[in-house]
């Protein structure tokens, strides 16, 4: 039942927000939300040569190159709403991103672009920055939960357009050490400036679009502290945002029960992914990995390759992407690329790869489809890879959580070699241990000018996606 017309539910957002202490919070709190950013920088700085980041940059083609805001990879910009935009397009735009799975959803591709330009505009602490993160991921996290069907109003609405721009807009009040009114105000203006639809998943605008959220949150409590005002109780009133976004059936009561008690980043948690693609399309490619590795195949060995996936996964069929967004988004291309290239990375999504003879040639070798409808779950849920090879020897594996997912989680020198992967041919092994030593020590930070001293210290952009 939607209980959005009785459950006081913008009240109790802004309570959270203003009230929350960093102090509170528990040490496994602090370790996964700095492993998140760790994460983010990585993600966002391997996306300094890609495609998104030449589109993007053209909007600051013409400006003066100075500034105190960074564009990551790109030098610097007067202007902090164009610095959460040209990030938060970046921190999203090879899809390596982190993700939540209930709910459904990016947090930090869009909470930390507006956060990070925010802290540089306001010289605001570590300790401040990281206290208003995990503000904005327990927001985001706790929105979506009310979806219940784990999509936005039945799979038309793209989450970064608006449970994370309401999580990280009420971030950037937090840092800005915003008023319960000023704070009310700031979700006010951020759900109606929410929007994004799913049909863009597989284009360039999925990424703009998380940059545009950025910059809408950050300008939305910035103008809630200038004064700006915005409808009350905008989440839960009639045709407000809960209705309009979180669609029929939303419980907005039964999701923020537990808001901040636990956190849901202790609670569930985020997965932090191993592969620079879609999501669904990972269950598949460990499992693939791993047939590989025991079985000892090779490229000529595999004769055909069937994956097996539920219902919901049907939106990663595309057996012949024509472009690296559709590649991302692809099942038949993951999985091509997991036997050719071993663990995918960004070089296994540029235009060159997509278009090489083994790729095409490969992608001809697998099928996907729905499971059997009268399966039952668990089986129904799960993403079930068959190999055949030349031999004729058949082997299937299925995997319950991919390496990354919060049950399945890395450990730390998973993730550090992740973002060494992403950052070292960017900047180097260097400036890449001290941005994981600043993050790591974020807390004790007077400022955020330790880690933008060296997201400004690019080296040499590399090809995250190709032309």
């Amino acid at each position: 039942m939607a209980d959005g017309d009785t459950f006081d539910a913008t009240n109790r957002l802004c309570d959270f927000i203003v009230g929350f202490q960093l102090d509170s919070g528990s040490e496994v709190l602090r370790r996964r939300a700095k492993d998140l950013l760790a994460d983010t920088f990585g993600v966002t700085i391997a996306a300094a040569g890609d495609e998104v980041a030449h589109v993007v940059g053209q909007l600051h083609a013409g400006d003066s190159p100075c500034g105190p805001m960074s564009l990551i990879g790109h030098g610097s910009t007067q202007s902090a709403g164009a610095a959460a935009f040209h990030n938060g397009a970046l921190a999203h735009a090879l899809e390596f991103d982190d993700s939540t799975l209930n709910p459904v959803g990016h947090p930090s591709c869009v909470i930390v672009p507006a956060l990070f330009a925010l802290a540089e505009k306001t010289q605001a602490s570590g300790r401040a920055f990281l206290e208003a993160y995990i503000v904005g991921l327990e927001i985001h996290s706790r929105l979506g939960q009310a979806e219940l069907g784990g999509w936005s109003a039945g799979g038309f609405w793209l989450p970064i357009g608006h449970v994370s721009l309401l999580g990280a807009a009420a971030a950037c009040a937090k840092l800005l050490q915003s008023n319960r009114f000023e704070t009310e105000q700031a979700l006010g203006l951020a759900a109606h400036f929410s929007g994004g639809l799913a049909v863009s998943n597989g284009s360039l605008a999925k990424p703009i679009g998380s940059g545009a959220s950025a910059r809408a949150a950050l300008e939305a409590a910035m103008l809630a502290k200038a004064g700006a005002t915005a409808p009350a109780q905008v989440v839960e009133r009639p045709q407000g945002f809960a209705d309009v976004f979180l669609g029929p059936g939303h419980d907005l009561a039964k999701a923020l029960a537990r808001l901040g008690a636990p956190h849901h980043l202790e609670e569930i948690g985020i997965a932090i992914k191993r592969y620079p693609s879609c999501y669904a399309t990972h269950w598949g490619v460990d499992a693939l990995l791993l047939l590989i590795a025991e079985h000892d195949l090779r490229a000529d060995d595999i004769e055909a390759i069937v994956l097996e996936h539920p219902a919901s996964g049907a939106f990663c069929d595309n057996p012949d992407p024509t472009n690296t967004e559709e590649a991302r988004f692809s099942h038949e291309y993951n999985l091509s690329v997991a036997v050719l290239d071993g663990v995918p990375g960004p070089a296994s999504y540029t235009a060159e790869r997509l278009a090489k003879p083994d790729v095409r040639d490969f992608l001809k070798r697998v099928r996907t489809r729905n499971h059997a409808d009268e399966l039952a779950p668990p089986k129904a849920w799960e993403y079930l890879v068959t190999v055949t090879t030349g031999s004729g020897k058949v082997v299937s594996r299925a995997v319950p959580r991919p390496l990354g997912h919060p049950r399945h989680p890395m450990s730390t020198a998973d993730l550090q070699a992740k973002v060494f992967t992403c950052v070292e041919p960017v900047l180097g092994a260097d400036q890449t241990g001290l941005l994981l030593k600043f993050v790591d020590e974020i807390e004790t930070l007077s400022t955020l000018s330790h880690i933008t001293s060296v997201l400004s210290n690019i080296r040499t952009p590399h090809a995250g996606r190709g032309t």
